[in-house]
């Protein structure tokens, strides 16, 4: 998207009223009858409704640049004539193009609800219900897009990503192959089928996939990464191992602060009985992610190969811990959903686990709901306030999970 304030108009403004006069009597002349009298009415009455004349007030005011008019202009639009989708779509356009993408849902939502067989109209607002995280919303609205646009590769491509990701791997492969097809070199999409392939045990499918991305993209360390994946789950020839090896390196080194390419390279390195230069990796990776139940797994595997019995029961015990306080971060959403994000407590305990797991964006959503919602409550103040520094020492990379 650029980063332009100017917004393409969504239909195309209403000609000028001479224009539209000339049209309208040349009209009548050809086909003559009650037809083009009523189509004669009808047309003279939309033009003239107030939603027409603020839609091309805006438009003006954007070639102008100036957006606030326009802003002002739609607004009044909506106000006074909110049957006239137009105004409510540049509106949404508008909020997308300067980031305000919840107001750009609302919008958007405003002008589907006119007119609901308008594909690129719903492909907009899914992309806006995206980033505000609201993907629940963003999945049906992708897959009608696709419907409605089938040979739209990034319909389809938003669509068999969101279906991917909420777990509809079978209903995600035909629209990702179709964007894929049309665009192999853009990564999401190439990763959401070479994933979704894999899900559904086409391993044969996702190393073909995977290859004929590579072709387009060499580099790319995604790309690399599932190479190197692919090739650990092949007998463990020297060939096999060589080859995923190589990948695993190459995509470490392009990216070193993926989670992936830590955990990836790290195997690599234990299936040639490299143990030391594995623990290296994993040592390296906690230090990014300190919370990562990977690389604690990967330490775990490291010192066992190793020998190094007390900090194999060290890291084993830690590795405990944090599956303990997951494990229990499930439940404990599970009960806040129960009560709909009405209890107290549980809303506490459940800022406080995400805290101690690391998902620190979570954690800070909950401590901001609980003292708006308890104010005065200081046990939560204190939470809070250990949150923050504990949030602060992780963003200093001081936040060590073993000695």
């Amino acid at each position: 998207m650029s980063s332009q304030k100017q917004t393409v108009p969504a239909s195309p403004a209403p000609p000028q009223r001479s224009s539209l006069l000339r049209l309208l009597l040349l009209f009548c002349c050809l086909a003559g009858g009650s037809v083009a009298v009523v189509f004669l009415i009808h047309t003279v009455k939309d033009y003239n409704r107030p939603g027409a004349r603020y839609f091309q007030e805006g438009i003006d005011a954007l070639a102008r640049k100036n957006p606030v008019e326009a802003e002002q202009r739609w607004r009044r639009g909506v106000a006074e004539d909110p049957n006239y989708a137009a105004n409510s779509e540049q509106l949404g356009d508008l909020y997308t193009e300067e980031r305000r993408n919840a107001e750009a849902v609302t919008y958007y939502s405003r002008a589907v609800k006119l007119t609901p067989d308008d594909g690129a109209l719903l492909m907009r607002l899914a992309r806006a219900e995206h980033l505000i995280d609201r993907d629940d919303l963003a999945y049906p609205h992708s897959k009608r897009a696709a419907e409605l646009l089938p040979e739209n590769a990034e319909a389809q491509g938003r669509y068999g990503i969101l279906a991917h990701q909420q777990g509809h791997d079978a209903d995600a492969i035909p629209p990702l192959r179709k964007a894929f097809a049309a665009h192999p070199e853009v990564s999401d999409v190439s990763e959401a089928l070479v994933d979704a392939l894999f899900a559904t045990h086409d391993v044969a499918g996702a190393e073909r996939t995977n290859e004929e991305w590579l072709s387009k993209q060499p580099n790319n360390p995604l790309a690399l990464i599932w190479r190197a994946k692919i090739s650990t789950l092949k007998p463990p020839t020297p060939e096999n191992l060589k080859i995923a090896l190589d990948n695993a390196e190459r995509a470490y080194k392009a990216q070193p602060d993926n989670l992936e390419a830590h955990r990836i390279l790290g195997q690599a390195y234990l299936n040639l009985n490299r143990a030391a230069d594995a623990k290296k990796v994993y040592e390296d990776g906690l230090a990014i992610f300190p919370f990562s139940v990977a690389m604690l797994q990967g330490m775990v595997n490291c010192y066992a190969r190793l020998g190094d019995g007390p900090n194999l029961q060290l890291v084993a015990a830690r590795l405990k811990e944090l599956n303990t306080k997951l494990d229990r971060l499930d439940h404990v959403r599970e009960v806040v959903i129960l009560h709909h994000g009405k209890d107290l407590e549980s809303n506490f305990q459940l800022a406080q686990l995400e805290s101690e797991v690391g998902h620190f964006a979570e954690a800070q959503k909950y401590f901001d709901q609980l003292k708006k919602d308890a104010p005065t409550d200081k046990r939560i103040q204190s939470a809070a306030a250990a949150f923050q520094e504990r949030a602060r020492l992780y963003l200093q990379g001081k936040v060590r999970v073993i000695p």
